[in-house]
């Protein structure tokens, strides 16, 4: 079903830039490989990216009812069919100023075959997305958690993989 998805998109992109008059070699394992590490927006992946799954952050802490959530606090994967990466978006997290017991929102991407993975902190509006990882012929998803101090709430959400 994955590869069906990618290959899907991959035809989509295709026929989209063979309309518009602009051909297409393909998105390889070692060109997409090259995106490691790099952000979305600097190397133009995010201008065709989607989210392809999310999550809200849910409670962990005993003292937190069962079932509660983040009522803010979303993590989502973005794909790109153009670059064959994904990465991760954290948005509506806490914002939790350097301190030892403040740790904040974190968001991360995790590539399933290697572990690769990137982080990222959440600004002062609670935001943050990751550089991104090659997905071309593999999986990963996204994860976030969101803690402010010691005995604070803490919340956490993962995606499925893509």
């Amino acid at each position: 079903m994955r590869r069906i998805r990618h290959k899907l998109a991959a035809t989509v992109a295709t026929i989209s830039l063979a309309a518009s008059g602009v051909l297409t070699t393909g998105i390889t394992p070692a060109s997409a490989a090259s995106y490691d590490g790099t952000d979305p927006f600097q190397t133009g992946c995010a201008s065709d990216a989607y989210p392809v799954s999310y999550s809200h952050l849910w409670s962990n802490f005993f003292n937190d009812p069962p079932g509660s959530r983040d009522a803010n606090a979303l993590v989502q994967l973005f794909y790109s069919p153009s670059c064959g990466t994904v990465w991760a978006v954290l948005t509506g997290a806490l914002y939790a100023p350097p301190a030892p017991s403040n740790s904040g929102g974190y968001a991360n991407v995790i590539r399933n075959s290697d572990f690769q993975s990137y982080s990222c902190a959440a600004d002062i509006n609670g935001n943050c997305y990751t550089a991104q990882l090659n997905d071309t012929g593999v999986t990963s998803y996204a994860q976030a958690d969101d803690t402010i101090g010691d005995d604070g709430p803490m919340y956490f959400g993962q995606t499925r993989s893509f």
